[in-house]
């Protein structure tokens, strides 16, 4: 089975395969070999890409050609929070607040009901993946 090309849109969020924006200004420039105009952020410059999303530059190829070509921005989850790490050395729960990890600090052990686990730890995180990262 063959995978159906994407198509850049205007209605669409883009970045570069290794995760710099791009802000597109036009997806039906004059060149029909690289209708799509945009700029990469930071850049100061404006850039070419395929319909497809292909970085397109006379003097640009491999490596470098493929780390710029266009994905679809996937959104963000970024959370703050705490993780209360329990003395089994395997169960860590993310809590919202420091008042629910703190109220949380003695949880049963699902695999010995008889015991209880005991918080040992309780780290202030921030997290920052794209949704579906790890799945």
């Amino acid at each position: 089975m063959t995978e159906t090309p994407v198509i850049i849109s205007m209605d669409k969020q883009y970045e570069t395969l290794d995760g710099d924006p791009v802000r597109i200004i036009c997806v039906d420039g004059p060149n029909p070999d690289c209708p799509v105009i945009g700029s990469v952020e930071g850049s100061g410059c404006a850039d070419f890409w395929t319909a497809e999303g292909e970085f397109y530059h006379a003097e640009v190829e491999g490596e470098y050609a493929r780390l710029l070509k266009l994905v679809e921005c996937v959104p963000r989850i970024q959370r703050k929070g705490y993780l209360n790490i329990f003395d089994d050395s395997k169960t860590t729960i993310f809590y919202a607040s420091k008042e629910l990890a703190d109220k949380c600090h003695l949880i049963p052990n699902l695999e010995n009901r008889s015991e209880t686990l005991i918080r040992i730890a309780c780290v202030e995180v921030e997290i920052d993946c794209r949704e579906g990262d790890g799945l």
